[in-house]
Order: structure tokens, then C-alpha cells, then sequence
């Protein structure tokens, strides 16, 4: 058996990249997932890492691959005329197909339904 390593306390915060609108740029996202799931397991981390991102559709999958694992949806509003971004929007790309109408319109109710442990 393995010796706790000194910082077992300490969690990963990872955050996933990737864009629904430009999937050309990162391998297609069960590959993508399942790599990173592989160096945490590697590593024994799986049981100390939160997995965040903006791409729901990565969060998605890592339920599918590792369910136990705690995700955060990150969502972004609309800014200053500067930075007009947001991923939150009815027919988003970013939100894996989910629907704020489908919840009332309260995004903790839908980030919950879909799994969410953080927001």
C-alpha cells in the first residue's frame, strides 16, 4: 500500500478547455475526457479532483466516464461592451443541449438537475 502523499488534503481544481465552436481545435471530447481521466487515475487523484468548465458538453462526458467525480458548471454573463461574451443563452452550444426554460429560468436549479456540485 501506498504512503499518503503529504498534501492529501489539498483538491485539483481542473479546468477543461474547449469550444463547441471551434471542436477542431482539441481532440473530440470522449478522447479528450478519458486522457485526462487517465493521468488522475494514474496519479490517484480522481478522489480529490473537481473538474470545472465552460463546455458543459465536457462535463457531460466526464459523468459519463467518472461519475463519482464532482464537476463545476462555470457560466458567463454577458460583460461591458469590451468583453459582450456569455455562455448562457437559450440554444447555447456551451450548455450540452440544456434548457434554463426547462428550470424555471434559475440556472442553480438547472446546473443541479444536470449533475452539477458547484456552480
Amino acid at each position: 500500500m501506498m504512503a499518503r502523499p503529504a498534501h492529501a488534503a489539498v483538491w485539483l481544481n481542473l479546468e477543461i478547455k474547449s469550444s463547441p465552436e471551434h471542436p477542431d481545435l482539441t481532440p473530440p471530447l470522449t478522447q479528450m475526457v478519458a486522457g485526462t481521466l487517465d493521468v488522475l487515475r494514474a496519479h490517484e487523484l480522481c478522489d480529490r479532483t473537481l473538474v470545472q468548465s465552460f463546455d458543459w458538453r465536457v462535463l457531460r462526458e466526464v459523468a459519463v466516464q467518472a461519475p463519482e467525480m464532482p464537476r463545476s458548471f462555470l457560466s458567463e454573463l454577458p460583460g461591458s461592451a469590451d468583453q459582450p461574451t456569455q455562455n448562457v443563452f437559450t440554444g447555447s452550444p456551451w450548455m450540452a443541449g440544456l434548457r434554463l426554460e426547462d428550470h424555471a429560468g434559475s440556472l442553480p436549479r438547472l446546473v443541479s438537475a444536470a449533475g452539477g456540485q458547484v456552480w
